[in-house]
């Protein structure tokens, strides 16, 4: 077990959390007010957990010689992803029903499946659709990096991260659209090799700790500014860009977010109770929505409360909810697998 890598998967899970929880009060918020603004800041706090958890499973499986047994391979994460997928998502569906449909009719009955179809059950969802994707061509994308020295990946990482951009771009702006899970996913590819190039060279070793540090500051500072400029300009909702996976700023900093655990000695030290969560943390990024959901649907009130107390400790009480509802799942036969 690499312990930093134990560290950055539970701190990237608590920081998803926190950017859905800052996420959910954003859109209860009056557009451009204190409280939305400071909900906008929280939520570009957590921004570089999914592209590093994309990261994580590049290096992994990308340096292992166990992603070449095709067979045992896709038998195992058929296992670890599939069910959870089927799972999830019925779970997702009805709870759409109870939750955030009025009534249940062709119209949303219509809607339902085309989100589904889109992998998109529920707003999280994607991921787990995208992953499995990236699961499916780990074998090929693994003979393809064994093939290539550090300075052809290099180049084909320039290449392919500078497509990622331009074509997210013209989505975003011009398409209107970024398609289904499976467009998404191959989007996704160079963040995959990313995280094996980044480890397999080390190439936290290359810069200063204060030069880490010091980028993910100014790139933060860089996304929360050019956000507000483009919702300026470009009307409600576009500042999500620079948010996104997928865009410019949300790269530099999550690069260098990866490349931060590698470096801090603190997290090269094994912790017992990291380690142990470890085998949790999928289903805490599985069911903390629906933590979100029901504790603001409980305490409705909670919203005339200040936003910048209240995120952060909804954050820790959503985390640890679903810390404790995966555990006591991971005791149970039927439940255990679905996490």
């Amino acid at each position: 077990m690499i312990h930093w890598i134990s560290w950055m998967r539970f701190i990237a899970a608590f920081f998803i959390v926190l950017l859905h929880v800052a996420v959910f009060a954003q859109i209860n918020s009056t557009e451009q007010s204190f409280a939305w603004w400071t909900s906008f800041c929280y939520s570009g706090i957590g921004r570089w957990g999914v592209p590093v958890f994309i990261m994580i499973s590049g290096a992994l499986l990308l340096t292992s010689d166990n992603t070449l047994k095709t067979k045992e391979f896709y038998y195992k994460r058929a296992n670890r992803i599939l069910i959870p997928i089927c799972f999830w998502t019925i779970f997702y569906l009805l709870f759409n029903i109870n939750f955030n449909f009025t009534k249940l009719n062709s119209g949303t009955i219509k809607e339902m499946v085309i989100n589904t179809l889109a992998g998109r059950p529920y707003y999280h969802m994607w991921f787990m659709f995208v992953l499995a994707i990236l699961y499916l061509f780990a074998p090929f994308i693994k003979r393809l990096v064994d093939t290539m020295n550090k300075q052809q990946i290099t180049r084909f990482l320039y290449l392919s991260l500078g497509l990622m951009l331009i074509n997210f771009f013209l989505s975003w702006f011009i398409y209107g659209s970024v398609g289904s899970f499976i467009s998404e996913s191959i989007s996704y590819v160079p963040y995959f090799i990313l995280g094996y190039y980044l480890f397999k060279y080390h190439i936290a070793d290359e810069f200063s700790q204060t030069t880490v540090i010091s980028t993910i500051g100014i790139s933060y500072v860089i996304m929360i500014l050019a956000g507000a400029i483009i919702q300026h300009y470009k009307g409600a909702g576009t500042a999500y860009y620079v948010f996104a996976p997928c865009s410019f700023t949300a790269l530099i900093f999550s690069i260098y977010v990866f490349i931060l655990f590698g470096k801090l000695k603190f997290f090269q030290r094994k912790n017992e109770f990291i380690s142990n969560s470890n085998n949790l943390l999928l289903g805490i990024y599985l069911i903390h929505p629906a933590v979100i959901k029901l504790l603001n649907t409980i305490l409705v009130e909670a919203s005339s409360y200040s936003v910048i107390w209240k995120v952060p400790i909804e954050t820790i009480v959503v985390f640890i909810i679903s810390y404790l509802a995966v555990w006591g799942m991971s005791k149970l036969p039927l439940l255990k697998h679905t996490i």
